[in-house]
C-alpha cells in the first residue's frame, strides 16, 4: 500500500511540548517536510518566543540557538559569517512587532538573507492573553483591555514596501487547503534565501486557542468568519 502521508524522519522519535491542539506543531512538521525534500543539510533555527517557542521540545533534529533578544540581528551575523547556513528565524508576532520591531525593520531593510517565518497566534501569550500590536483593534482576549490608538499593525505590509524584502506572504494553517499553500510560502522563502541570497518573511495565522478561549476544534470557523477579513492571505510581494 503507497504511504500518503508519514511523519518526518527528523521527527519521528519525538513528543511535542506544545498545547494539544495548536497549530504550532503543524508549522513545525511543514519545516521539517522541506528540509527533509529540499535535503537542506546545513540548517540553523533561532527561535524568539515567551513561552511557546522557548523551549523547543519535540522539534527534532534541528540546530537551534535561543537569543534572550535581537535574533535577527544574531541570525544575520551568523549568515554573514557562515554564508552555507540556512537561518530560520522563527518568532510569535510579540518578538516580530512588539518587542522586536526595530529588529525586524532594520534586518529588512539591509535585505539579509533570513527567512523569517513570525507566528501570529493573536495574543502575547507571556501576558496571559494580552494582546501585541499586531492584533485588530477588534479582538478580544481573556485579560485584554484595548489601549488607545494601537493594533492592527500589518507586519508583512509594511516589511513589503521596503526595497531590499523579495519574498513576503501571509498564510494560514486552519485547513487543509491553507496548509498546502503555507507549504509552498515556507518553501519559497527558503529558496528566496538560499538560491537569491535574500530576504523572505512569512507570516502565519495560527491562532492560540488556550489564550483566546475558543476550542480547539471552533479555530477553523473562527479563522474563517473573524481573521481573514483583517489579515487577508496571499502572497504580498515576490521578486
Amino acid at each position: 500500500m503507497e504511504h500518503i502521508y508519514k511523519t518526518p524522519g527528523m521527527l519521528a522519535n519525538d513528543e511535542s511540548d506544545l498545547c494539544g491542539g495548536c497549530g504550532i506543531g503543524i508549522i513545525i512538521r511543514i519545516i521539517a517536510e522541506l528540509i527533509e525534500e529540499m535535503e537542506l543539510d546545513d540548517v540553523n533555527i533561532l527561535p524568539l518566543g515567551v513561552p511557546c517557542p522557548e523551549n523547543a521540545q519535540g522539534w527534532g533534529c534541528f540546530t537551534i540557538a535561543s537569543p534572550p533578544f535581537a535574533s535577527s540581528a544574531m541570525s544575520a551575523s551568523i549568515k554573514r559569517l557562515n554564508p552555507e547556513q540556512t537561518l530560520i528565524i522563527f518568532q510569535g508576532e510579540g518578538a516580530t512587532a512588539s518587542s522586536g520591531i526595530s529588529d525586524t525593520i532594520h534586518t529588512a531593510n539591509r535585505g539579509d538573507s533570513l527567512t523569517v517565518i513570525s507566528i501570529n497566534n493573536l495574543c502575547k501569550n507571556n501576558y496571559s492573553g494580552g494582546m501585541s500590536f499586531s492584533n485588530a483593534y477588534s479582538f478580544n482576549s481573556m485579560n485584554f483591555q484595548p489601549p488607545i490608538n494601537s493594533g492592527n499593525l500589518k507586519t508583512p505590509e509594511m516589511i513589503a514596501s521596503l526595497p531590499k524584502s523579495q519574498f513576503v506572504a501571509r498564510v494560514s494553517v486552519h485547513n487543509p487547503k491553507e496548509i498546502i499553500k503555507a507549504k509552498a510560502a515556507i518553501k519559497q522563502g527558503l529558496i528566496t534565501q538560499i538560491d537569491d541570497n535574500g530576504y523572505s518573511f512569512i507570516e502565519i495565522i495560527c491562532p492560540c486557542h488556550v489564550n483566546l478561549d475558543i476550542d480547539a476544534v471552533e479555530i477553523s470557523g473562527y479563522v474563517e468568519d473573524n481573521i481573514i477579513k483583517n489579515y487577508p492571505l496571499g502572497i504580498i510581494k515576490s521578486i
